[in-house]
C-alpha cells in the first residue's frame, strides 16, 4: 500500500483531548542596555504574539491533519480565557466542553526573546485544585464524550487541572468503554497514571521521575525497563535533537536518531505536544508501533524546525514518511 494511502487513515479521527489549556505568549525584543533599576536588561519590545499551548497545542496539531479534537480543561472569566476560545475557534475547534470557573485565572505563559534567546518567563495562573463543583462539571463532559471519541489524550502540565481523583475516573470511562489512553505525564503525579495505554514524555520529564540528573542513552534499554514495569505501559521518550525511542512494555525497544541538520537549531517548545497529537491519531489509527515512532519522528523534526507554534501538515508529513527511514529495534518479540 502506498504510504499517502497509509496516511489517509489518520485522517477523520476523533480524539478527545483532556488537560491543562495554555496561552502561550511571546514578546521580542532587544536589549538596549542594563536597567538603571537593577543588574538587569532592558528589552525593547518590537512584537508579541499569543498562540495556545498545553493541550492547545495538541489539539491544533490533530485539527491540522485533518482530524477532530474534543476539548476539555478549565479557564478563567477573563481575557486571556477570551483569547483561548477565539484561537480555539479559530482552528474550528469547539470550545463548548470548557468550563469556566470565576475564582481561577486562565493559565498564560509570557516568554521574552531576544535574539532566540529565552531570558526570562512570567506565569499567570492557579496550581490549586479545582472546586468540587468544577469537578463534576468536568466529570460530566468526559462521561458524555468518551464513547465518540477513537482514543483519548491527556496533557497534564502541573497547572492544577488534573487530580487523582479525576485521572482515575479518566480511566475509569476509558476501561467501560474500551478507549486507550496516552498521557503526556507530570513528574509529580506518576502515581496518577496506572492503567493507561502509553506516556508519551520527554527526556526531562524522564529522568525527574527516575529521580536521575540525565538520562543514559547508552543504556536506554534499562531506562525502558523501569518506566514500563513502573507504569505497566507503553513508553515513548523524546530527546529533542537526539534520539527518539518506544518501549513496548513486553519488551521491545524501538529507536531512531534525529537527522544532523536538526543540531544547530534553537529547538521548539513544542516539539512534544506537536509529537504527541500526531502519536494519537497513530494509535487511534492502529498503527503499528514503528510507524507511530516514525510519525512521532517527522513530527518533532517539523516541529523543531520552525518557530512558535506552527502547525505541520499532512503533505509536510507525507513528505517525509515517502523518505527511506530506518528505525532500530531492539529485542523483538
Amino acid at each position: 500500500m502506498a504510504n499517502s494511502n497509509i496516511l489517509k487513515n489518520l485522517e477523520n479521527k476523533k480524539v478527545l483531548v483532556i488537560g491543562d489549556l495554555i496561552i502561550d505568549n511571546f514578546i521580542f525584543g532587544r536589549v538596549r542596555s542594563l536597567s538603571n533599576e537593577a543588574p538587569v536588561p532592558r528589552v525593547d519590545v518590537k512584537n508579541k504574539i499569543s498562540v495556545l499551548g498545553g493541550i492547545g497545542n495538541i489539539a491544533t496539531t490533530i485539527k491540522s491533519l485533518n482530524s477532530y479534537p474534543e476539548i476539555i480543561s478549565i479557564v478563567g472569566k477573563d481575557e486571556t480565557a477570551k483569547i483561548a476560545v477565539s484561537k480555539l475557534e479559530d482552528m474550528g475547534i469547539l470550545a463548548k466542553n470548557l468550563v469556566f470557573d470565576h475564582t481561577r485565572p486562565t493559565t498564560k505563559k509570557s516568554r521574552i526573546i531576544v535574539k532566540s534567546h529565552h531570558i526570562a518567563r512570567l506565569d499567570y495562573g492557579s496550581v490549586a485544585e479545582p472546586n468540587e463543583h468544577v469537578i463534576n462539571k468536568i466529570k460530566r463532559n468526559i462521561e458524555s464524550l468518551v464513547p465518540e471519541v477513537d482514543v483519548i489524550v491527556v496533557g497534564d502540565f502541573g497547572e492544577g487541572f488534573l487530580t487523582k481523583e479525576l485521572m482515575y475516573f479518566i480511566i475509569k470511562q476509558a476501561e467501560t468503554h474500551n478507549k486507550k489512553i496516552i498521557v503526556y505525564p507530570h513528574y509529580a503525579h506518576k502515581d496518577y497514571y496506572m492503567g493507561v495505554f502509553m506516556l508519551a514524555m520527554s527526556d526531562k520529564t524522564a529522568s525527574k521521575i527516575l529521580r536521575t540528573s540525565e538520562l543514559d542513552i547508552e543504556h536506554l534499554d534499562k531506562v525502558g525497563e523501569q518506566l514500563t514495569e513502573y507504569f505497566n505501559a507503553h513508553v515513548l521518550i523524546n530527546y529533542p535533537n537526539k534520539l527518539i525511542t518506544f518501549f513496548n512494555k513486553h519488551g521491545n525497544v524501538v529507536k531512531s536518531s534525529y537527522n544532523n541538520n536538526m543540531d544547530n537549531n534553537n529547538g521548539n517548545i513544542y516539539v512534544n505536544t506537536t509529537a504527541l497529537g500526531v502519536t494519537a491519531l497513530g494509535i487511534a489509527a492502529d498503527f503499528d508501533f514503528k510507524h507511530v515512532l516514525k510519525l512521532a519522528k517527522i513530527a518533532s523534526e517539523l516541529t523543531y524546525a520552525k518557530v512558535g507554534a506552527t502547525n505541520i501538515s499532512m503533505k509536510e508529513i507525507e513528505t517525509r514518511f515517502n523518505e527511506n527511514d530506518v528505525l532500530d529495534s531492539e529485542h523483538n518479540e
